[in-house]
Parts: C-alpha cells; structure tokens; sequence
C-alpha cells in the first residue's frame, strides 16, 4: 500500500543541511543520533530479501549494521532448536528425496545446505562489474554483475556498457511491476489516451469531483476503498479535482 512506502535518508536530507553526513568526522558525530534508523534496516535485513542497487557496500555504517544482523543470525542458527529443526527438515528430505538424486550430484543434504544458504542470505547487489571479491566479504549477499567476466581482465565489459545494462533491467523491472492503468488519473500523461480510455477518466474525475464535495459520502466507510481504487489509477494523494483537468 502507499501509505506504508517510505525512503529512510541514512545520510540525512537536503531539506536539512544540519542533518547530512558526508564525511568520516559526521558519521561519527551522528552515529547516536542515527541509532534508531540502524535499527530499521536491522530489521529489514533480518526479515526481509533487499536489493541493492547502486551500492558498494563499502558504506562503514551498514557494515557494522549488517555484521550486527549476521552475528544474530549466526547466533540463532547454532542454537539447539534450529539444530534440531534442521536435522529435522533434513531428515524429512532424505526420506522424500526421489531415487538417484545423488546420481546427479544433488544429494539431500547439499539441497539443504543450499536452501539454508539461500534464506540466509539478507539481500541482492545489482553491480556493474564482476568483483569476485564480494562474494567473500559479503557470504550473505548474492552479488549479480552485468558483466560476468573479472573485472581485474582486459577483456571486461567497458563501464558505460554495464551500466547501460543495468538501465535496462531497471526499466523492465519496472514495467514487470506496474499495472497498464496507473497513468489513467496521472495529470502528467494529460493529452496521451486513446478515445477508450479518455472517456473512462472523464467518468471517474467526476466521481472524484463529486466524491470531494459530498461530505457524507466522505464519512461512509467504503469512502476509503474508493479513493484507494483512485490513487491506484493515478490520482495524485493530495489533488482535488480542479487540478486533474
């Protein structure tokens, strides 16, 4: 819902130049202040798969961040009732793993060593080169490069061609997750519907309209369900009416 999105500014805000953290003396000035926020993304981390993009994970405080998160983890894996969920689950794999699996190289016990490993694992980093080096500092951490060769060869992708790589998967990630009829409400796609949909958007701006001038309708509890379905189709959150034509 888009009420429960939010951007946590680790590194402060334009809007408060007091708050930003651009040097190593400003990290640590700010690192009590900042406490509480290293707690969300504790939590993120520790209940949450994130994708990294953008990102050299050589920040120093996600890093204690993170090392906090995986001595956690670490710690709840070893104790004695994950150990025996474990054996558990992989007990009941062996019973249910079919006939020469192990022919293929995919005993029970590798797939649960490798689903373990997979949960185990907080995020995924979209990076432009293949540092092989990651994978050893960051265990928990799936690094997928747009360029599988080292980038330490000759023979590496040029900077500009992985990041332009990374654009299109980016776009494509972002069509895969919108829907064909949020920009119907969207006063900046004004003058870019077809006959079909313009008059579907006439229709529903005068329910908004009438919506916004009926008080009562406003105090019915399906009023929220309605303006949900709105802010869904591309009504701005705070826009009346008049604004949308």
């Amino acid at each position: 819902e888009a009420s429960e999105r939010f951007i946590l500014k680790l590194h402060g805000d334009l809007r408060q130049p007091q708050d930003i953290v651009l040097t190593r003396t400003q990290m640590n000035d700010h690192r009590e202040q900042r406490r509480a926020l290293s707690g969300i993304v504790q939590a993120m981390l520790m209940t949450k798969h994130l994708l990294f993009v953008g990102f050299s994970l050589q920040d120093p405080n996600f890093s204690e961040v993170a090392g906090t998160v995986r001595r956690a983890l670490r710690s709840g894996q070893q104790s004695p009732l994950r150990q025996r969920e474990g054996e558990g689950r992989e007990g009941a794999a062996a019973e249910c793993a079919p006939e020469g699996a192990e022919s293929v190289g995919a005993s029970p016990t590798a797939a649960v060593a490798d689903r373990a490993a997979s949960q185990s694992r907080f995020g995924t980093v979209l990076s432009l080169r293949n540092r092989p080096f990651l994978a050893e500092l960051w265990p928990d951490v799936r690094c997928v490069p747009m360029d599988l060769t080292d980038a330490a060869k000759e023979d590496a992708a040029p900077r500009s061609r992985c990041a332009r790589q990374l654009e299109i998967f980016l776009d494509k990630l972002s069509l895969d997750a919108s829907t064909t009829t949020r920009h119907l409400l969207d006063p900046n796609f004004s003058g870019e519907f077809n006959e079909d949909e313009l008059a579907l958007r006439q229709v529903l701006l005068q329910l908004q309209e009438r919506l916004s001038r009926n008080r009562a309708a406003q105090e019915s509890s399906g009023y929220s369900v309605v303006t949900d379905m709105l802010h869904r189709l591309g009504m701005p959150l705070s826009s009346d009416s008049e604004d949308m034509h």
